[in-house]
């Protein structure tokens, strides 16, 4: 059969249109890419400073400061972050594996890891409850027979304060409630735009011991925020105590 030369030269222009479509596409997504990057790395120095903050909070013998007592764990409360829609490759389903293994060891994650190398050891049956960000998390908390308290989904790509305050204060207040003696997050550590590592570190209550692995875990500062942090270690005065504000009364009136 004859092929005609004007439909031959149509589906020509028809590719040659098509590639110019998705070569703008992929700058598009080149963009918006590097843009999250810069974002992603642009917190570290904010996040370096503020978790040696709370290492030095951590060291501070305050038995009345509720977010620093640690008791045997008897309820578990995990945020677990993932995205709202699919199509990200390998990011939830990692995610999800990791906190599904370590979740599985309930002895293990229950228990409190104290500086010394000593322990404090969980109940014998520990209850675990699940706090969602982002959708994907339902599926997971169904498949794995997990009580889904609460879900978050309506966050923007860069969420503010006003975003982050209601997830904070209800983890803020079931734990000093004492609903739950233990919070952990699990999230993924930005390495690079191809690989990002699964992580579940404690939150609550104030533990040395993950602060630590937490600021070990922060890399990718640029030389410009390095440069800054370690001069103002050189003019760090050594704290021997903090005061709490508002005082203990005043809180018991809240």
């Amino acid at each position: 059969m004859a092929v005609n030369a004007k439909a031959i030269k149509r589906r020509i222009r028809s590719v040659g249109n098509t590639k110019k479509i998705t070569k703008a596409m992929e700058m598009i997504s080149a963009v918006k890419m590097r843009k999250a990057v810069d974002s992603a790395l642009n917190t570290r120095m904010y996040a370096r400073l503020a978790q040696e903050l709370l290492d030095h909070l951590a060291h501070i013998d305050e038995p009345n400061f509720p977010l620093f007592e640690m008791r045997p764990v008897k309820k578990l409360l995990a945020v677990v972050i993932s995205s709202n829609k699919g199509l990200c490759g390998s990011f939830n389903s990692n995610i999800f594996k990791k906190t599904r293994n370590l979740l599985n060891d309930t002895k293990n994650i229950a228990k409190h890891r104290l500086k010394g190398g000593e322990d404090i050891m969980p109940e014998d049956s520990v209850q675990i409850d699940i706090i969602g960000i982002g959708k994907r998390t339902v599926g997971f908390a169904k498949r794995n027979n997990y009580n889904l308290i609460s879900l978050y989904d309506k966050l923007d790509e860069k969420p503010g304060i006003d975003d982050i305050m209601p997830i904070a204060k209800t983890i803020i207040d079931s734990y000093k409630s004492k609903k739950y003696d233990k919070v952990v997050v699990a999230f993924t550590d930005f390495k690079s735009s191809m690989f990002q590592e699964p992580k579940l570190r404690q939150i609550l209550p104030l533990s040395q011991v993950d602060l630590e692995k937490m600021l070990a875990d922060i890399g990718g500062l640029k030389k410009k925020d390095e440069e800054i942090i370690e001069k103002q270690k050189e003019e760090i005065v050594e704290i021997e105590n903090y005061l709490f504000e508002p005082g203990l009364e005043t809180r018991r009136n809240y």
